[in-house]
Order: C-alpha cells, then sequence, then structure tokens
C-alpha cells in the first residue's frame, strides 16, 4: 500500500478497532456513511475487508499488489458511496469495484496469474465438501485445479469460496438470476470434484 492510499485509509478510520456489524445492519450503516459518517464506513470496512482481500488475493498475484489493490476499492467505495442507489447491496457493490481495481493493479491481467493462499478456505464446522477438499490442498494445487477448470466455473467457485458470496450476492455480482447461479455452481461443483478425483 502506498504512503498515499495507507493515510486516506486510516483517515476513514478504518484502523480503529470495533464491534463488527451484522448483515442486518449493513444498510442502516450504508445510509449514515453516505451522509458523510466515516466511522460507519470504517464498520462497514471491517466487516467485508476479509472477504475482499482474499477475493482480491485470487485474482492477482503480488500480495503487495493485492493489499494496494483493496485499499484503492475501499477509497473508491467512500467516494463513490453517495451513488450507490441500493444501500442493501453494498457487498455486491464492492465486490464489483475490487474487481475492477484488481484488474487495473495488473498490466495484463491474464488466468495465469491466479494464485490462491493456502488460507482462502476456512475450516469450519459447517465447511461444504468443496471447502474441505480445497483446505486440505497445498496453494499450489488449488491453484493448479482452478486453472483447469472453464472459466466460468472458476469465476463462481472463487466468489463462493473465497469471496464468500452467498448465492444471492454472486447473482447481484454477475447480473444474473439466484436460479441460474445456483445452476452454475452446481456444476461447477460437480467439475471441481472431478478434477480433484483425477488429480488423485
Amino acid at each position: 500500500m502506498t504512503t498515499q492510499s495507507r493515510a486516506a485509509v486510516a483517515h476513514l478510520g478504518m484502523d480503529v478497532p470495533g464491534a463488527a456489524a451484522g448483515d442486518e445492519d449493513i444498510e442502516a450503516l450504508v445510509r449514515r456513511a453516505q451522509g458523510g459518517d466515516a466511522e460507519a464506513f470504517g464498520v462497514l470496512y471491517r466487516v467485508s475487508v476479509a472477504r475482499i482481500g482474499r477475493y482480491v488475493g485470487a485474482l492477482v498475484r503480488d500480495p503487495a499488489q493485492t493489499e494496494e489493490a483493496v485499499a484503492e476499492a475501499y477509497l473508491h467505495a467512500w467516494r463513490d458511496l453517495g451513488k450507490l442507489r441500493q444501500p442493501e447491496r453494498f457487498i455486491a457493490w464492492l465486490y464489483r469495484i475490487a474487481h475492477r481495481r484488481a484488474l487495473a493493479e495488473v498490466r495484463r491481467p491474464r488466468l495465469e496469474q491466479l494464485e490462491v493462499a493456502e488460507h482462502v478456505v476456512d475450516e469450519r464446522r459447517d465447511a461444504s465438501p468443496e471447502d474441505s477438499a480445497l483446505a486440505s490442498m497445498t496453494a499450489a494445487a488449488v491453484r493448479a485445479v482452478l486453472l483447469a477448470l472453464p472459466e466460468a466455473h472458476r469465476e463462481v467457485l472463487v466468489l463462493r469460496h473465497m469471496g464468500e458470496l452467498s448465492h444471492r450476492e454472486i447473482a447481484q455480482q454477475l447480473g444474473k438470476s439466484e436460479e441460474a447461479v445456483r445452476v452454475a455452481y452446481s456444476r461447477a461443483a460437480r467439475a471441481l470434484r472431478s478434477e480433484i478425483e483425477r488429480r488423485g
């Protein structure tokens, strides 16, 4: 992160510890932030930055570039927050901004630049079979498996498992119906399992 970006992030109060917000509070926080409340935006940052960081990290090779892209995404979000007409869609809107900043952070975005850190999939008691399989693999193996899948499969898997988006949020992100996303995810999950099994 550049000194300028770091200073701007700190100015917005994003580096100040505070209580996390539930999903039901997002809309209220967005409305407060749209009114100029930097503290409210700081809470929005704290409850979303881990997911946004994992998502950007899955698209950008270099950790420093990832950090820069995430900082820039939040600065752009703060600047353009007044343009958001549906506060309840803040997270999906933020993912779109982060996606653009991630691509801007690399000179020529290529699929080969996809790199997954070993911690992108958390071990959870309610983890899906895909979560568990990915969590047991090395970063290099995860990267190889994802790169072997068609782009459409890879996109929905990255959004679901690394971005931790719900099917509804993915639908908003991709401009598709929720049912279409569920079908696409089901196919992508089957392709993922097949590829993992094929590789042993």
